[in-house]
């Protein structure tokens, strides 16, 4: 649709709604209403027009497709268009609107006949995918609605049309599988469909009613006799039989393929037609017929040694997208003269084998790519390929078949295949097999998928037939014709020191190759991509055995070669109980295990250690990490206290994401950092062992902890202690790109000391007393959302824990700086001096009351509860503080959040939230301006906070931001609000409550002069300078408004 104006801030209701036209002074104009009670009902895929301007104004259901229209029905810009047949009912009368509400489809006769027309098999001019269609026809005297018709074939292609689609009496109607002319080879269509593709050699379609009844059908290839034409469309020549046609003139527009889409079939001066799928060809000149002689035999013989020419690139879904590269992998000139291409597995089989070239020689390095359709491939890269399968491009080399290695033509499954080069002795020189293919007939193993539209793509390191297995060759990636796919270059690192003679180390203790189901990469190219991204380690766990020595041996040699040494490989595999237990196991001893108990003795005979890949780990000694890349910091961080509980362990938080790979780069990184003596097997493995680590999202944070005891020990994270007093609790930070960050110690769910900038050193050191039955763990948050997130260190249960008595923690949530009795305590904080004004009041330092104090533009951190969560106002929702020494929970100084951008995290009424953003206003309403999600995390769950009862006349800038509760006399309304004055005071000017049309209701009926008491939040919205009037109240809820008098 082409859109004179974009409007925000309101939505179309699909069941009842309105529309209301206001003129600029706010008069009402006009106002449409669709519901069940009008009989006007909003219909799927179609507009609601207006065919009059009268005071009838009846409404219609749009019946056509506007010209670029996707599929939906509507005249956007221009008249209404009536339907050649449209049977209307009686209108029906509202106190708010008369509205003709016509029946909108027309009763089908049980005689009704649709035709199969024309179809475009195999166009030439674009590949398949994009210029299909398919043409119907109705000779009938009525109008018939096609929503509910089915298009489908007897192997599971299926789409049912599921908009309102009228073909009028004698009409052609033309469906397509891409409705954009630049793409489809210049047609218009009426209707987009999918899930149906027409195969270019024996295919069949029906045309089935709403009641599955097969109105028309039509078969071609096989023993139909029926062929398809390249180019052109198949034409039905008359309706009395099913007599069949290839078109022979190009329509007008057409980019060369024969047809007429959308009109009759026209004849031309001779054409060959078809009976009943008999095909009658027109008379041929005589031609001479060769004897051929196929050789046959078991397999093709395997060349000795690696050759030149390699298989580069293989594109095999989509039978117009394919190709294949071939790429001289030596240093001298490679002749193509004598070689074979081809996807016949074995000699003599009924697939294509073609002739290289004799006259092309490839220089070092040089490519040669041969599509399957050369016009296609030219379409969609703006290139052409070197040479053609299908003699479909007069200005690019078709390849001659060798009808004495195999009889039939090139043509990849996309389910399984092969391609196979021969050299000029016959021998296969490279092979390649995918999916079902037949992989043990060219001496191959493994077995390889590339996803979606993804190619298969060499890799260098393994040469066919020194490799023979696919998995370590080929690359499943985005299609990279014309361009070779290198190793990534590993990166130089460095190892920032810690304590104790430690560095910081940083990989992934969970990386998975294409050993394992649905991933891309062979292992050597996954070591590489690691180092690329700053990796120092990599546990490639994929299941026992999948990745085999050849892997190692891959690894080693990429790590020789390279400029820089390849990330450390920690032996590892992924390992699953039928019970549904999933671990990762790090050890030198591969060994299979088939339960729990099988896994805890393997650990306890210190064979190894595991981490725990489910959410609830079990008490196992050995098992030293848990899973934790579905984590945020800080917002679900009780999660993981959960998982440490049900382990009864400080385990580490484990990252396991793959390093970045073509098409696939995580959108969430998760790994690990590592506190080791030195960046070899054993150092990295003791450092697992002793659980000192940390998860991170960028492999450049570290963050360690330590615990100092009065008498000098320490204990470090990963290790457990007795409960003790006066613990200095030890955090250093950095970056390797010197990024800063808040950091905070927590205990348990809570944070207990937060400090915003950490200090030039980036060490931070906090003094408190270690409480029993505790995890205390360090968190470090940046202003770009990365974090970090230590290991804890345990505090061990004392002989008689302390308890509340109400099964809650025995602190509250806390956040930056909030009074004493929250527990937490707030590091570079300061009060800026400003006296309390309007809608303010002094309050500690880090609280909500000296955050609004602070003046605009600057940044500010504070905890409240959440009085308007998240989906009621757009992009805003309302917090604030309990009121102070309150007899009730009334709630107490308000503010709005603003997010910029995202999606608030699920909050409720009644969260406790800690909130980092800068303040702000807007239309003279101060607020909290967020960037992002990441500078708002939810505490816990709390009471809701109640609404302050106030009077009318108190509306105004000291009860900003405020939840309170009021009665009012209904003085007037409007399209959004009702006005109320004060009872007491009806002199008074009367307040505004509004209900924001954000909102899934309505505001309700109103009469003047009733009762009405509201809840809602006092809310400010001012037209012009200086911004100190236009008082609101947003009501949240339908509870919030209550008539109180009849």
């Amino acid at each position: 649709v082409q859109a004179d104006y974009v409007y925000s801030g309101f939505s179309l209701a699909n069941g009842d709604d309105e529309v209301i036209l206001l003129a600029p002074n706010g008069a009402e104009v006009e106002r449409f209403v669709w519901e069940s009670g009008v009989g006007l009902t909003p219909p799927n895929g179609a507009s609601l027009e207006r065919d009059l301007l009268d005071a009838v104004q009846p409404w219609y259901v749009a019946q056509h497709v506007w010209p670029g229209s996707a599929g939906d029905l509507g005249s956007p810009g221009a008249a209404y268009v009536a339907p050649i047949v449209v049977d209307t009912a009686t209108p029906t009368a509202t106190n708010t609107l008369v509205v003709e509400a016509p029946t909108l489809v027309p009763t089908l006769d049980p005689a009704v006949r649709l035709y199969l027309s024309e179809l475009m098999i195999d166009p030439a001019a674009v590949g398949d995918a994009a210029g299909e269609w398919i043409e119907l026809y109705n000779p009938g005297p009525q109008s018939v609605n096609l929503r509910g018709w089915t298009l489908a074939d007897l192997g599971g292609d299926s789409h049912q049309i599921a908009a309102d689609l009228f073909i009028a009496p004698g009409q052609y109607l033309v469906l397509a599988r891409n409705g954009d002319a630049s793409l489809n080879g210049n047609v218009a269509p009426a209707y987009i469909y999918s899930n149906v593709s027409l195969a270019n050699s024996a295919d069949e379609l029906l045309l089935l009613s709403p009641d599955g009844q097969a109105i028309d059908s039509m078969a071609w290839g096989g023993d139909t006799g029926l062929k398809t034409p390249r180019g052109a469309s198949l034409e039905r020549t008359g309706f009395d039989a099913a007599n069949w046609a290839a078109s022979s003139t190009p329509w007008p527009g057409s980019l060369g393929d024969a047809g007429t889409p959308g009109a009759a079939y026209m004849p031309a001066v001779a054409t060959a037609t078809a009976t009943a799928g008999v095909i009658t060809p027109l008379p041929a000149a005589p031609t001479a017929t060769a004897t051929v002689t196929v050789i046959t035999g078991a397999t093709w013989p395997l060349a000795a040694a690696p050759g030149a020419l390699q298989i580069d690139e293989i594109a095999y879904r989509g039978s117009d997208e394919e190709y294949v590269e071939l790429f001289n992998n030596s240093t001298e000139v490679v002749a193509l003269a004598g070689r074979s291409i081809g996807d016949a597995e074995v000699p003599g089989s009924g697939e294509g084998m073609y002739a290289l070239p004799d006259n092309v020689s490839l220089a070092p390095a040089q490519k040669y790519l041969i599509a399957r359709n050369g016009a296609a491939f030219r379409q969609r890269w703006g290139r052409s390929a070197d040479a053609q399968f299908d003699d479909t491009d007069p200005t690019i080399p078709s390849l001659s078949k060798r009808s004495d290695l195999a009889s039939g033509s090139w043509a990849l499954k996309d389910g399984g295949d092969e391609v196979v080069l021969l050299n000029a002795a016959g021998e296969v020189e490279d092979a390649v097999a995918y999916g079902s293919g037949n992989y043990a007939a060219l001496g191959l193993t493994g077995e390889l998928n590339a996803r979606g539209d993804f190619t298969l793509q060499r890799v260098p390191g393994a040469q066919f037939p020194t490799v023979r297995e696919v998995r370590h060759r080929f690359l499943a990636a985005p299609p990279h014709p014309f361009e070779t796919r290198s190793l990534p270059i590993i990166a130089s690192t460095t190892h920032p020191n810690l304590d104790h003679g430690l560095m910081a180390l940083w990989g992934s203790l969970g990386a998975y190759s294409n050993f394992t189901a649905d991933y891309t990469a062979p292992p050597h190219y996954l070591g590489a991509a690691s180092g690329a991204v700053g990796l120092d380690f990599m546990a490639l766990a994929d299941p026992l055995g999948a990745s085999n020595e050849l892997a190692v041996a891959l690894m080693e040699n990429v790590g020789a070669t390279a400029a820089q040494p390849q990330p450390v490989r920690i032996p590892a595999w992924a390992w699953q109980s039928e019970a549904g237990d999933d671990a990762i196991i790090y050890s030198t001893q591969p060994t299979a295990f088939a339960d729990q108990a099988g896994l805890r003795q393997f650990l306890l005979n210190g064979a190894g250690v595991a981490q725990w890949a489910n959410k609830t780990p079990p008490i196992m000694a050995g098992v030293v990490a848990t899973f934790a890349d579905d984590l945020e910091a800080p917002s679900n961080l009780s999660q993981l206290v959960k998982r440490w509980r049900s382990a009864a362990a400080p385990l580490i938080p484990s990252g396991n994401t793959n390093p970045p790979l073509p098409g696939l780069s995580p959108p969430a990184p998760r790994y690990t950092g590592l506190a080791a003596a030195g960046p070899n097997l054993a150092q990295l493995l003791e450092a697992l062992q002793a659980r000192r680590g940390w998860l991170t999202s960028a492999p450049t944070i570290w963050l360690t902890l330590q615990a100092e005891l009065p008498d000098g020990q320490t204990r470090w994270m990963g290790q457990q202690m007795q409960p003790a007093g006066n613990v200095r609790f030890n955090l250093f930070y950095g970056d390797k790109t010197g990024e800063v960050a808040g950091l905070s110690l927590w205990r348990n769910g809570t944070p207990v000391q937060q400090l915003d900038f950490p200090p030039a050193d980036g060490r931070w050191r906090v003094t408190l007393d270690a409480e029993p039955d505790s995890f205390y763990f360090g968190v470090v948050t940046q202003a770009d959302g990365d974090f970090a997130v230590t290991a804890p260190i345990r505090i061990l249960a004392a002989s008689t824990p302390a308890q509340t008595g109400d099964n809650r923690t025995d602190q509250p949530p806390v956040a930056s700086g909030n009074s004493a009795a929250s527990g937490a305590k707030s590091a570079n904080s300061s009060s800026h001096g400003i006296d309390p004004t309007h809608g303010q009041a002094s309050g500690a330092p880090g609280s909500l009351a000296a955050a609004k104090l602070v003046g605009l533009d600057r940044w500010v951190e504070f905890r409240a509860v959440v009085i308007a969560p998240p989906g009621l106002f757009n992009n805003s929702m309302y917090v604030a503080e309990p009121a102070p020494n309150p007899e009730s929970p009334l709630a107490g100084l308000g503010i709005n959040v603003y997010l910029r951008s995202g999606n608030f995290p699920a909050l409720q009424e009644g969260d406790w939230v800690l909130i980092r953003g800068m303040v702000d206003t807007f239309r003279g309403e101060m607020e909290v301006l967020l960037q992002e999600p990441g500078q708002i995390w939810r505490i816990g769950p709390d009471d809701p906070l109640q609404p302050l009862p106030i009077a009318v006349a108190e509306i105004g800038e000291s009860l900003e931001a405020r939840l309170v509760t009021f009665e009012g006399v209904v003085q007037g309304w409007s399209r959004d609000s009702i006005y109320l004055s004060d009872p007491s005071a009806p002199d008074a000017p009367a307040v505004r409550v509004t209900v924001r049309s954000s909102l899934d209701w309505r505001r309700p009926y109103v009469n003047k002069g009733e009762i009405w008491r509201v809840t809602g939040v006092v809310s400010q919205f001012a037209t012009e300078a200086p911004w100190n009037d236009g008082y609101r109240i947003l009501v949240r809820y339908k509870t919030d408004l209550q008539r109180i008098n009849d």
